[in-house]
């Protein structure tokens, strides 16, 4: 009850900033947004760089600070560790009917960096993108609810942990095509039932590079990325130059604004990853 109360005040604050918001314009507030980024030297593709910023830019109205402290004081939505995610898929694994033999999930996201990478230390849900075969989606899902009933569950009370809606992200064909292939098996229930799957390397970095860059640059994203990059670097021959052009091209086909990047930008973002780990 206290998480709706929340969600449904922060609801209401949004619908009376954004009245505010037009009806005072800029005048009177200092500038807020303190992140904007500079104009850079015109390079290949750097007017529709500058086109896509300035559609994108936020207007400085001094209420998004605002808004920001206020959003800042409530956290409705719980995190996990790859522990508390652990227990809760054992407990979803034994939920399973018997006659569901195994059931293979495709992951996204900060649940790779938890359970497999160690990259973070919390994330707050799995997103399930893809559940194989599908004709067990809804045993999985109640499965998953069941989990969250009993007290000391570490997912109690929640039932979006195993998150099902993840699927929207690919809202293209091509997203899908890339993001929904079971390339990377990485975890498997103690009774055998569940398995967790990721999607093609590459197209997780080009995940992290997209967020890294659309999110002002969030630590957490860069350590994902950080880590994505490393088996990349261990599993095949290429150079940083070569993965950076790869990204660019997977950023492309999924229509990404920040595939208007140059390969020098990608190499040099992802070169400082790997140099700046142990600051993230």
């Amino acid at each position: 009850m206290v998480r709706t109360a929340r969600v449904v005040f922060l609801s209401l604050l949004a619908i009376v900033v954004s009245g505010v918001r037009q009806s005072v314009g800029n005048d009177g507030y200092e500038q807020a947004n303190l992140n904007t980024p500079k104009k850079t030297k015109k390079k290949k593709n750097g007017v529709l760089c500058l086109i896509r910023s300035a559609m994108n830019k936020p207007k400085d109205t001094g209420l998004d600070d605002f808004m920001a402290h206020v959003t800042s004081s409530f956290d409705p939505d719980p995190v996990y560790t790859g522990a508390d995610l652990k227990i809760a898929l054992e407990i979803t694994s034994q939920n399973l009917g018997k006659k569901i033999d195994k059931v293979k999930i495709l992951t996204l996201g900060g649940a790779i960096g938890v359970l497999k990478h160690g990259s973070r230390p919390t994330t707050g849900d799995i997103d399930a993108v893809v559940v194989d075969p599908k004709k067990h989606e809804k045993a999985l899902q109640k499965a998953a609810v069941a989990a969250t009933k009993p007290e000391n569950s570490p997912v109690h009370g929640d039932s979006h942990w195993l998150n099902f809606d993840a699927r929207a992200y690919a809202a293209s064909a091509k997203q899908r095509k890339l993001g929904t292939q079971f390339s990377h098996h990485y975890w498997t229930s103690k009774n055998k039932k569940i398995e967790l799957w990721e999607p093609d390397w590459f197209f997780s970095l080009a995940q992290k590079v997209d967020k890294f860059y659309s999110k002002k640059r969030q630590a957490k994203d860069a350590k994902d990325g950080a880590a994505h990059l490393a088996e990349i670097i261990d599993k095949y021959d290429v150079s940083l130059s070569d993965i950076a052009y790869r990204l660019l091209q997977l950023l492309k086909d999924q229509g990404s604004d920040n595939a208007c990047k140059s390969p020098k930008a990608i190499h040099k973002l992802m070169l400082s990853w790997v140099q700046r780990q142990e600051e993230y």
